[in-house]
């Protein structure tokens, strides 16, 4: 924002616990413990809308459209609405009509804004918002405990040990599913922001980047770094030409997308574990927050 320069937003509201930003959208979605729901201009720092949900919330996360708020509670509860008529609840999901206790991970919509991905710790389910109902496939069989959604919810990407699931609906209205063998126990993941690459860091410090734009002949690269930590972390720039890999040696990494076996890598000494990485809008510059001191700056 403002040109790369550095101007912090100081907002008057508390307990935040989470914020949700949308690609190429200037607004931040604010929750709170107090179940207090705000859309907060990142230009300006004035709040466009503030919405009174149940207490207690410790996610909310709204549509492509962002006409629908979905709000997940401390108890378990999901709850979506339309954000003019927050008092109407369009679905609620809980253990009773779910008929589970099973923890909930994550929640996000689909790309039509007409379905809720509920990510729960043994796998997803699909609710559809029209019919209140849970969307039945075979496609949920196993268990997916970790799961990244695509920047436009397009896709939803779920992973186990070392197999990884990639789920979206068609023009059919039908959800798809591809399998992929990573090799390897993945232990961090990123998905590009055009969701055609996946990238995912596995427990033997090596990296990998598939090509998932098509359903067959999927195309992987890799990068065996020289440590024998788990890679803690991974993102990509949002044009697609660098990468940069946290790891629990302290050390962060800056790669070229089209990195091959001959390929140094930029190494950034840090305390701790990486846990984050973050590049700006423009990949010119990485934020990389570390266990031991807070944020860093490359």
């Amino acid at each position: 924002l403002n040109d790369g320069a550095v101007k912090p937003l100081h907002l008057p509201i508390g307990e935040v616990i989470s914020g949700v930003h949308q690609y190429g959208d200037l607004s931040i979605l604010l929750s709170s413990l107090s179940g207090k729901i705000t859309t907060i201009d990142l230009k300006s720092g004035s709040k466009d809308k503030q919405i009174t949900s149940s207490k207690n919330l410790i996610f909310a996360t709204q549509s492509n459209d962002g006409k629908k708020i979905a709000t997940l509670s401390s108890k378990g509860t999901v709850i979506a609405f339309d954000k003019d008529n927050p008092n109407q609840p369009l679905i609620t999901i809980d253990s009773k009509i779910s008929e589970t206790t099973e923890r909930i991970v994550k929640i996000n919509f689909d790309e039509s804004g007409d379905k809720l991905w509920i990510h729960r710790e043994k796998g997803p389910e699909i609710w559809s918002i029209s019919s209140n109902k849970k969307i039945k496939s075979e496609h949920f069989s196993l268990t997916s405990p970790y799961a990244i959604p695509s920047s436009d919810n397009s896709r939803v990407v779920c992973f186990n040990n070392s197999t990884i699931r990639v789920y979206n609906f068609k023009e059919d209205n039908e959800l798809h599913k591809i399998q992929i063998d990573n090799g390897s126990n993945i232990t961090s993941a990123a998905l590009s922001t055009d969701g055609k690459y996946l990238l995912v860091g596995s427990v033997d410090a090596l990296i990998r980047v598939w090509n998932i734009s098509e359903e067959k002949d999927f195309i992987s690269r890799h990068y065996q770094f020289q440590e024998n930590l788990p890679i803690s972390s991974i993102a990509i720039s949002r044009n697609n030409d660098k990468i940069s890999v946290g790891s629990g040696s302290g050390f962060a990494y800056l790669l070229p997308f089209d990195f091959d076996g001959e390929t140094k890598p930029v190494q950034i000494i840090q305390d701790g574990s990486c846990l984050d990485l973050c590049f700006s809008t423009d990949g010119n510059k990485l934020a990389t927050i570390f266990s031991q001191k807070g944020v860093h700056s490359a």
